[in-house]
């Protein structure tokens, strides 16, 4: 795609090229290669001086350096991108902008300063009814604001409003996410058992959709939550899948994130060497990929590891060394540090005795500016804080000993609660209508073969005998041969009204309306079929000719789809007759694969393609009948669930007792061989 751009000179088109590439790679995670794409974008956009075009170009630039971690040079390009937000006058791009420096804020842990970035851009995105964009953002912001902010239910009820529409919109992953979020949540504050029934929920929902990665990270959340109510197998099994999955995916943060889950498992089991083994990894990962935002989890890791092995001598400087990176790294972030301190006081009360007067302590102004500067000049020799830094007196209650927060979570509960049981109903009420409409799919598909088996073996038989007696009664089998045809016109008719009515009655959807559509077909065969001269047919045996009926067969599927030469051509090359047997089976197997590829191999909006699908039938010298079918679409998974049509394909190539192969090659390939005897066919002019 990218040579054809090239070559013809068109950079509008060699821009977009470009983009569409970067989106292919941006779906395997290899920024590396996404990241020139987008910079040879935002050069032809300049050439274009098409200040949107760059606009877009270095937004995306941006989202691949925030993704792909690449820090150093985001912020620069944020810069660029917003000297051009601002010079568009474009209220929604400064908006986007702010989005992105929000998230790259909250994902090196700095929240408060996050926060605002958010809000600004929210509400922009709320004000020009951007639903896709603010839910996303809101979706950030109450990240940010449950790790920066002090409790507040009113996050628990926004998260709750973007399951709901998430829901409405059938996209599991976003569903999945605030999911996980609500997870989040609830561990916060403590209610662990909530968090494992949202993260569980979460989990199966990235399982349905086959997302593995955010699969196995929701499962170490999830094994996090299960450590602090000691289900230490179910731990255990979570932590191993986890593993080979990360392994398949060789994605490095996700194995930081689990050597530290692990080391707390061995720690909760008292294996001290397994869980150092294991951090000593996560360090050196640290240092080598510069992941900084793993290192406050590290000290905190190494700190439990000791506490919960009893080793007291080496817990001290562990504990001072996390107080002590906690200080250092988020100084002007003072409500960051309490939340961090107040979460490990909940979720390991007993591991320091003096936490509870560090975390009061903090909330002095006076005390938290002497501690800070405590921190910048000791050494990593020192393992304590002394005491004449510490507030004694009125010890710090737990995070969430607010009746008034317990009152509004409470009833938030409810509310979620009740509207799960509703989608819990709604969701059974589906599968039930689901059911019925499969019956149904099974009653109209079972009548209509058998009824189209009858008419074949009926049709087959008269013939047989009728040629027979036709030297002896020619005038007799002409006639009878027109009453068949009106015979299985009418019939077909029946079956087409019949459809119709079971659409009407039962409302089985698109398979059935298909079905019709290929009754119709055969309809359509029939129709030719009898404007063709009969009596020649029956006497020689060469009854359907394939050019004229492949022709016909794909002129109507065309109007079918309201596809036009424009869009898409058919070239057809069958310039043989046969008999109604092969020819029938032929047509009908022909009409399946040109169905797939109108709805599968072409994209609506590649109208410039050269959409083109290649039908072939010849017989060669010793009367092998070869089928090629080709398309230049995407090609067809030749592996998977297999629907219909497939289905329908196979009875007639098993029908016929023919060959078949297919593959894949810039577009997809069927061919078809059927051994004929020489009285079977007759070649044509093409």
């Amino acid at each position: 795609m990218l040579r054809i751009a090239q070559k013809s000179g068109n950079k509008l088109f060699e821009y977009k090229a470009n983009l569409a590439l970067a989106r292919c790679e941006r779906k395997k995670r290899d920024y590396k290669k996404v990241i020139p794409y987008v910079k040879r974008s935002i050069a032809l956009s300049k050439e274009l001086k098409d200040n949107d075009l760059t606009f877009e170009a270095y937004y995306s630039l941006a989202k691949d350096y925030l993704d792909g971690e690449y820090f150093t040079s985001l912020i620069p390009a944020l810069e660029e991108v917003m000297q051009y937000a601002v010079k568009n006058n474009d209220e929604l791009q400064v908006a986007k902008v702010n989005y992105v420096y929000g998230f790259y804020y909250a994902t090196i842990d700095l929240d408060t300063k996050a926060l605002p970035y958010l809000e600004k851009a929210l509400k922009v995105f709320q004000e020009k009814k951007e639903h896709l964009l603010g839910n996303d953002c809101k979706l950030q912001y109450t990240v940010s604001a449950l790790k920066a902010l002090p409790p507040d239910p009113g996050l628990l009820r926004n998260l709750l409003e973007s399951v709901s529409y998430y829901a409405e919109r059938n996209s599991k992953v976003k569903s999945a996410y605030c999911r996980a979020l609500i997870g989040m949540y609830y561990y916060l504050y403590g209610d662990y058992g909530q968090s494992i029934t949202n993260y569980t929920y979460a989990r199966n929902l990235y399982k349905e959709h086959k997302n593995q990665v955010q699969y196995a990270l929701t499962g170490l959340d999830l094994a996090n939550a299960l450590l602090l109510k000691d289900d230490l197998n179910a731990v255990d099994a979570i932590i191993k899948e986890s593993e080979e999955i990360f392994r398949d995916n060789d994605y490095t943060q996700g194995n930081i994130i689990l050597y530290i889950t692990r080391s707390k498992y061995y720690a909760f089991l008292k294996e001290k060497e397994k869980a150092l083994d294991l951090l000593k990894k996560v360090k050196k990962l640290i240092a080598e990929r510069e992941y900084n935002i793993y290192t406050k989890d590290y000290y905190r890791t190494l700190a439990l590891v000791y506490y919960k092995s009893n080793d007291n001598q080496e817990k001290r400087p562990a504990l001072f060394a996390y107080y002590q990176y906690l200080f250092r790294k988020f100084y002007t972030e003072k409500n960051i540090i309490l939340r961090d301190l107040l979460i490990t006081h909940q979720d390991y009360p007993e591991m320091d005795s003096g936490l509870p007067y560090l975390i009061n302590t903090i909330k002095d102004p006076g005390y938290f500016e002497k501690l800070h500067a405590f921190f910048e000049n000791s050494s990593s020799k020192d393992t304590g804080i002394p005491d004449s830094l510490l507030l004694r007196s009125s010890l710090v209650s737990d995070v969430d000993s607010s009746n008034l927060f317990y009152r509004e979570l409470e009833a938030i509960d409810a509310v979620a609660n009740k509207k799960l049981i509703q989608a819990e109903l709604a969701k059974q009420e589906s599968e039930k209508r689901l059911m019925e409409s499969r019956l149904w799919f099974a009653i109209i598909i079972t009548v209509i073969i058998a009824v189209l088996t009858i008419l074949l073996i009926i049709y087959l038989r008269v013939v047989q005998k009728n040629k027979k007696r036709a030297e002896r009664d020619k005038a007799t089998i002409e006639s009878l041969q027109v009453q068949l045809n009106h015979l299985i016109e009418n019939n077909l008719k029946s079956i087409s009204s019949f459809i119709d009515k079971a659409i009407t009655s039962s409302e089985p959807g698109e398979a059935v309306e298909s079905l019709k559509n290929r009754v119709d077909i055969i309809h359509q065969f029939h129709e030719t079929y009898k404007k063709q001269g009969l009596k020649n047919k029956i006497m020689t045996g060469y009854d359907v000719d394939l050019q004229k009926h492949i022709e016909n067969t794909c002129s109507y599927l065309k109007n079918f789809y309201n596809y036009d030469d424009g869009f898409l051509k058919i070239n057809v090359d069958a310039p043989v007759t046969v008999g109604y047997n092969v020819g029938i089976n032929l047509v009908l197997l022909i009409s399946e694969l040109v169905q797939n590829s109108c709805k599968y191999a072409f994209n609506d909006d590649d109208v410039d393609r050269g959409n083109i699908i290649r039908i072939a039938v010849t017989v060669d010298d010793k009367h092998m009948l070869t089928l090629h079918y080709q398309d230049n679409g995407a090609g067809k998974p030749l592996e998977g669930e297999r629907g219909l049509g497939s289905e329908l394909i196979e009875d007639i190539v098993r029908t016929i007792q023919a060959k078949t192969s297919e593959y894949n090659d810039n577009g997809y390939h069927f061919f078809l061989e059927r051994k004929l005897r020489h009285n079977e066919y007759k070649k044509t002019e093409p």
